[in-house]
């Protein structure tokens, strides 16, 4: 919205003192146009509105030979039509405007505000008139809107960084033509609190780059964690408001894995070089234990209002009868396929580690469970994936995890990136 400079808030003008330019400048980076457009990602059409005083175009009722004011509308050299109005009134004028004819800014560097896009509205007053100075118009303001997708920010987890851990997220959202990055990189062994830090500060530079108020955050394992953390911490939606999470393979309620390392450096003697490997380690791995994941649950037991979490990930135990049948055992890797061994593992590691998530929006996802993604202060934050059967891990929404050899990686896979794209089109078709 513009409300001052040039062409507005002026005297009523004549032919002779225009035309009236106005400058309505962008500063929101969308992404591509052309594919954001095709994919139904952004608004065809945007919306100009502008207030126009005195716009007598039924003419002079005293003297019908006197020509009507007509007063012609361009945008960025395009023609929208002309004013309506009537004699000493304000009217609001608002016109249509194909997506395409505006100009948008190209991301800024990191931190830095990209430059606006600059697009002129003209107004070209009392063209029936042959030059002559017979009608006047002003201009008190002029808004431009349209819908489009927010940014949105990949956040890794343990041991990774940004552009490695999202390769078939880049791939889908690229070919989408999506704002996003996946320069996020924060400390590989870094705490969940003091990643949270790292993670303002890039969320915001990032953010700034763009022209955004809002963003998407899609974040993998711990990334979820730091994710969390983050929200709960220094978050401030005033400056950047985040409209979801999307936590992947994300152990809200930590895991085994995590709590075995613990116990096996205690009995490790202290100088050993194990025991020195382990401690490098420990920042992270504390943190994903059991008992820390529990503190960390009662202390952040959900999301700020106005953010909408959400989980994905599978289950081996398709009954939720906390035992793996013979039926749910069948395909697991070797050495795990008897119902006694698999339900041994899955009652002393995966319990503690697996995700398990049932969908409280059937109309979107079916009443069912598995890989379905799910608003998490309904169902709670869930569990990660361990021990992740090919039924669990295949079905029912597509192969999201790819199979039950690499899932907790391939989760990320270009089918769950497109399903998050629809999901956050269904919650916010006008952001």
């Amino acid at each position: 919205m513009v409300d001052r400079g040039n062409g507005l808030d002026s005297d009523c003008t004549y032919y002779s003192g225009g035309p009236l330019l106005i400058n309505i400048t962008v500063p929101r980076v969308v992404g591509d146009v052309a594919k954001l457009k095709a994919a139904h990602y952004i608004s065809p059409m945007a919306h100009l509105r502008l207030p126009a005083f005195d716009v007598d175009m039924f003419g002079d009722p005293a003297d019908s030979a006197a020509p009507p004011e007509v007063d012609r509308v361009t945008f960025n050299g395009h023609d929208l039509g002309t004013l309506t109005g009537d004699n000493d009134i304000w009217k609001l004028n608002e016109f249509t405007i194909p997506i395409e004819w505006i100009n948008f800014p190209s991301a800024g560097a990191d931190g830095v505000a990209p430059i606006p896009g600059d697009n002129e509205l003209r107004i070209d007053i009392d063209t029936y008139s042959g030059g002559d100075d017979n009608w006047c118009t002003s201009v008190d303001w002029a808004e431009l809107d349209f819908d489009a997708i927010a940014p949105i920010f990949l956040v890794h987890g343990i041991l990774s960084n940004g552009s490695a851990a999202w390769p078939n997220f880049h791939t889908a959202f690229t070919e989408a033509g999506i704002p996003f990055s996946d320069s996020i990189n924060l400390p590989g062994r870094g705490t969940i609190e003091g990643n949270a830090v790292v993670l303002a500060q890039r969320l915001t530079a990032l953010a700034t780059s763009l022209g955004a108020r809002k963003c998407h955050i899609i974040a993998h394992s711990k990334g979820g964690l730091d994710s969390r953390a983050y929200l709960n911490g220094t978050y401030n939606a005033d400056r950047l408001r985040v409209l979801s999470l999307y936590t992947v393979s994300t152990p809200h309620h930590g895991t085994v894995i995590a709590d075995m390392g613990i116990a096996v450096e205690e009995q490790l003697p202290t100088l050993s070089l194990t025991r020195l490997f382990l401690t490098r380690l420990l920042p992270f791995v504390a943190d994903l234990s059991t008992s820390s994941m529990a503190a960390f649950n009662a202390r952040y037991p959900t999301v700020p209002t106005g953010v909408l979490a959400y989980a994905v990930g599978a289950d081996a135990d398709g009954n939720s009868d906390k035992q793996i049948d013979t039926g749910e055992a069948i395909d697991l890797p070797a050495g795990l396929s008897k119902p006694a061994i698999a339900t041994y593992f899955y009652q002393t590691l995966a319990t503690e580690a697996t995700m398990r998530v049932t969908s409280n929006r059937p109309t979107i996802w079916g009443d069912t469970s598995g890989i379905v993604i799910d608003v998490m202060p309904t169902s709670g934050f869930a569990k990660n994936d361990v021990l992740v059967s090919t039924a669990s891990a295949t079905a029912p929404f597509g192969t999201y995890l790819g199979d039950r050899v690499g899932n907790h990686t391939t989760v990320k896979s270009t089918d769950l990136a497109r399903t998050i794209l629809q999901q956050i089109i269904a919650d916010y078709p006008n952001r």
